[in-house]
């Protein structure tokens, strides 16, 4: 038995044991501190992980040579049956059906122009790969410390705000609030 359970319950060591197995299928590293706090202080870390977790996938496009950033792909050949596969998918430059004038170029398009660019100038793929992590790394806080937030202080008193919760794997709420997220993004970061 881990030493991070010496001083739960003995049912809660056993709650703890299964959870640092689910941890450690999921990729994390110190699965036994994640499921111990869980544990101890109710908190879903478990969601929580999971989540962020979730969340690095969508930089895994930058960690691919820049010449294939915004790579142009066929509407048609996206996943059947589900919206989202969860497999990693590159931002697409190919126009779609929701940009509203005819002549303007499809999103994303003056990026990856500006890549050909920066490449073609004789600038490294490996610093411009750190430079679009960078880019990742700042949206993806923003947007957990946004979440973690709660609420827009900007919009004044009154106005509705936000809240992420846990959902079991019926999608039946837990009651479980997910707090404090831009705590363990960088924790969570997946090796490759």
């Amino acid at each position: 038995m881990s030493d991070a359970f010496a001083h739960l319950s003995p049912e809660d060591q056993r709650r703890a044991q299964a959870l640092a197995e689910r941890f450690r299928e999921a990729g994390a590293e110190q699965p036994e501190g994640w499921a111990a706090s869980e544990v101890e202080d109710d908190i879903p870390q478990l969601a929580r992980f999971i989540f962020l977790r979730r969340l690095w996938r969508g930089a895994w496009q930058w960690t691919q040579p820049p010449e294939e950033w915004f790579a142009e792909i066929v509407p048609d050949e996206g996943p059947v049956g589900e919206e989202d596969d969860d497999e990693p998918t590159l931002v697409s430059a190919a126009p779609h059906e929701e940009v509203p004038d005819e002549d303007a170029d499809p999103p994303f398009f003056a990026a990856q122009q500006a890549v050909r660019r920066i490449l073609a100038a004789g600038a490294d793929p490996e610093d411009l790969k750190e430079v679009a992590r960078a880019v990742f790394l700042h949206t993806a806080f923003d947007a957990v410390q946004t979440v973690d937030e709660g609420h827009d202080p900007r919009v004044g008193e009154g106005m509705p705000g936000w809240l992420l919760t846990e959902v079991g794997g019926d999608l039946v709420l837990t009651g479980r609030v997910i707090p404090d997220l831009h705590e363990d993004l960088l924790t969570t970061e997946p090796d490759s």
